[in-house]
């Protein structure tokens, strides 16, 4: 660093301090003479204080002191009541461990062989009494259904006479109606004859007579529209002419048009010089109508010559027809000419006014899709920060839930060895002495079985079971180098 900087950062940190300000600091931390013997003062007037209220007993330390002593008092209440409490669950808790002892030893007897054995011939007894009363009931139903077959075969022989017999009445009855439907038939058949062949011969006279009628009326028909045909022949000649004329006029007035559009079109900043041009277009346009109006009246005229007073009057309407349908055709155009242009005007002015809404909305919904975007991205990159954050928490988690279970399943198979231990040691010092019990629970079998007439010779053999007697196990002791060895 260079010299001049370092000089002024160090006179830029350094502060220099007055010797007023000094003394007023130390001033205002060093405690006064004054401030000294008002302490001492509030000092003896509280102990004095003190000293005078200590024996009043409606001061506050006095109450306060009178709360303490009654909280006291009643913790020890509660505490005593709380022993009292205990020793009388721990008396509760020793008849339950007494009753749960007396129920596994009960347990742990009716788990040895010779019970297994007095249930095993118990279930057989109840099995061989139950499987007499099967046979029992499987006779009786035996009879009971032979009884119900033999009922029901007289039924049966009873049911099939008396439904012969009405099958033989049903159909003597059924012979005797086919005869009278037989007879009735050929009446009816007879009587259709004749009303046909009446029938065809009505229909045939009256088609023979409308056949002619219908000659004659065709005839007739076929005059009147050869007739028809010459009279329409002739008009239509009278007015091709007249058609063919106005179609060339016609044939003009379009290709104008179209050249004067098309100018119009290609011209749009003249839109005032293309009116007056439109304006003088639809003179001449009315001239030259004029004229073939003209022309076409002149060929009326001389058509109105040389037809009848009918034809006259029908040529009149004609031709007053087909100038106002000229009129209205020319009237309709003009204005057709001035809409579209105030519509062309319209659109222009709506087309600027819709392209800057649409500007202006499309920079609105640019900017509040920019913020979308903005808040979704940050969203994002939150929720994946919060997604790692959860999956962190839930391994850990998992984590701690594994090493609690597998904590779980080692005690649970700690206890369950011990349990298994200590249940073996309590079969092995089981003494002789159950064997009277044995003994009266047979004998209380084998009179609940008297009572019930059940069996009792497996009961007996049960009572005179004796268990194999077992010789003990040789203690040689091996020398397993040998015995290593050897297998070497």
């Amino acid at each position: 660093m260079l010299p001049g900087l370092a000089k002024r950062n160090h006179a830029t940190m350094s502060n220099i301090m007055s010797r007023a300000e000094l003394e007023r600091i130390k001033a205002s931390v060093l405690p006064s003479i004054e401030n000294n013997s008002k302490l001492e003062r509030k000092k003896a007037l509280k102990a004095k204080s003190d000293e005078r209220l200590k024996n009043w007993p409606n001061t506050l330390e006095a109450l306060r002191l009178k709360k303490e002593s009654f909280i006291k008092d009643r913790e020890a209440e509660e505490e005593a009541k709380r022993q009292e409490i205990d020793r009388e669950e721990a008396e509760i808790r020793r008849l339950a461990r007494l009753d749960a002892m007396k129920k596994a030893n009960d347990l742990i007897y009716a788990q040895t062989d010779k019970m297994k054995l007095l249930k095993s011939q118990k279930l057989y007894a109840d099995v061989i009494h139950t499987r007499y009363g099967q046979i029992n009931h499987k006779h009786k139903v035996k009879e009971h259904d032979r009884e119900i077959d033999k009922d029901y075969h007289e039924k049966t022989i009873a049911e099939v006479a008396r439904l012969k017999a009405l099958e033989e009445e049903k159909v003597e009855k059924t012979r005797k109606l086919v005869g009278e439907i037989k007879i009735a038939r050929f009446e009816q058949l007879d009587d259709v004859r004749r009303r046909k062949e009446e029938q065809e011969r009505l229909e045939r006279e009256n088609g023979i007579a409308m056949k002619e009628k219908a000659i004659a009326s065709l005839a007739a028909e076929m005059k009147e529209i050869e007739a028809k045909k010459k009279i329409a022949a002739a008009n239509n000649m009278r007015m091709l002419k007249a058609n063919s004329d106005l179609k060339s006029i016609r044939e003009q007035l379009i290709a104008e048009e179209k050249a004067a559009e098309a100018e119009r079109d290609a011209q749009v900043e003249g839109i005032e010089a293309r009116k007056a041009a439109l304006k003088r277009l639809e003179k001449e346009r009315f001239e030259k109508s004029q004229v073939a109006r003209q022309r076409m009246i002149d060929a009326a005229v001389e058509q109105l010559a040389k037809r009848s007073s009918a034809d006259n009057a029908l040529l009149d309407r004609q031709v007053q027809d087909l100038k106002d349908k000229e009129d209205k055709k020319f009237s309709d155009k003009a204005a057709r000419l001035e809409a579209e242009y105030a519509e062309t005007v319209a659109s222009r002015t709506a087309q600027v006014e819709a392209k800057r809404a649409f500007l202006e909305k499309q920079k609105r919904e640019d900017d509040i899709l920019a913020a979308k975007w903005k808040k979704e991205n940050e969203d994002a990159i939150q929720a994946e920060k919060d997604k790692v954050r959860r999956a962190r928490e839930a391994t850990i988690a998992c984590k701690e839930l594994q090493r609690q279970e597998a904590e779980k399943v080692h005690r649970q198979h700690l206890e369950d060895r011990q349990r298994e231990i200590e249940q073996t040691r309590f079969l092995q010092s089981i003494d002789v002495s159950d064997e009277s019990r044995f003994v009266e629970l047979c004998q209380a079998e084998i009179e609940r079985n008297i009572k019930l007439g059940k069996p009792v010779y497996t009961l007996l053999k049960a009572l005179e079971y004796s268990a194999p007697k077992l010789l003990p196990a040789k203690t040689i002791p091996i020398d397993r180098n040998n015995v290593k060895g050897n297998k070497d």
